[in-house]
């Protein structure tokens, strides 16, 4: 069976799933082209608050990039910047996304596995997991963009510490470093993630959307004194449901 992303809706929320778990979800070039394909088709879509990628099964988040395809489709410089850059699209897809965006993490999350997942806004973990950065096995050097974001995340020791080694981390040692935000037994991270994607849902929507804009403006650098800014914290009181919420809580206190 040849990979696919599967795209699943409940209410408020899409599903995403990896789905080729005869090659530990590995991603083609052609998924990863249907992924970034399918997350700027969720980004314009007003219904969607939460968006959670998963891998098919319980084996694999997933191995990364499909390594069948290199000799094909990195024979040279030119054809791999152009498989780089596919990657580096769907990576930044869900980056840019306005929903919240959850990786749900089980098994192996190696190589652009990994990468996809430090891509998503929260990361919840099963036991299970085995996190690596990979490229250094297969004679690649990670792009100085996902060089600079692990850096940013774990330091400038412990990245090179993923990256000339390769090796795995387990769940509690990614938790640890701040690889992932909840650790969780593989039994219960179904639930878990139900649970927080509830709380996100029962808040208000415009709240959250524009607490993800701030969160987003101020870690490229715009000074905290921004009057567009400020503009996120204030329409949220004439554009919102401020009102509608405030008199609902003081009625509940009122009883």
């Amino acid at each position: 069976m040849r990979g696919q992303i599967r795209v699943s809706r409940e209410s408020g929320v899409v599903w995403l799933t990896i789905d080729h778990p005869q090659h530990k979800n590995a991603l083609t070039y052609a998924m990863w082209q249907d992924l970034e394909r399918v997350l700027r088709e969720l980004a314009g879509d007003a219904a969607v608050r939460v968006v959670v990628l998963r891998g098919a099964g319980t084996d694999a988040f997933s191995a990364g990039a499909d390594i069948r395809e290199f000799p094909a489709r990195r024979a040279d410089d030119a054809a791999a910047g152009a498989y780089d850059r596919a990657v580096r699209s769907a990576v930044l897809a869900l980056k840019r996304m306005t929903p919240i965006t959850v990786a749900m993490l089980r098994g192996d999350a190696v190589g652009g596995g990994a990468e996809l997942a430090l891509g998503a806004d929260t990361r919840f973990a099963g036991r299970s997991l085995r996190m690596a950065f990979t490229p250094a096995k297969l004679g690649i050097v990670y792009g100085p963009g996902e060089t600079q974001e692990l850096i940013e995340r774990v330091g400038a020791s412990r990245a090179l510490d993923l990256l000339a080694s390769g090796r795995a981390v387990s769940a509690d040692e990614a938790l640890a470093w701040g690889l992932v935000n909840h650790v969780v037994d593989d039994e219960d991270l179904d639930n878990t993630v139900r649970d927080f994607l509830e709380r996100i849902l029962h808040n208000s929507w415009e709240a959250v959307r524009r607490t993800k804009e701030m969160a987003r403006r101020l870690m490229a650098g715009e000074s905290p004194d921004s009057p567009e800014l400020r503009r996120l914290v204030y329409e949220a009181y004439v554009h919102g449901d401020y009102e509608e919420r405030v008199a609902r809580f003081l009625d509940r206190k009122r009883r």
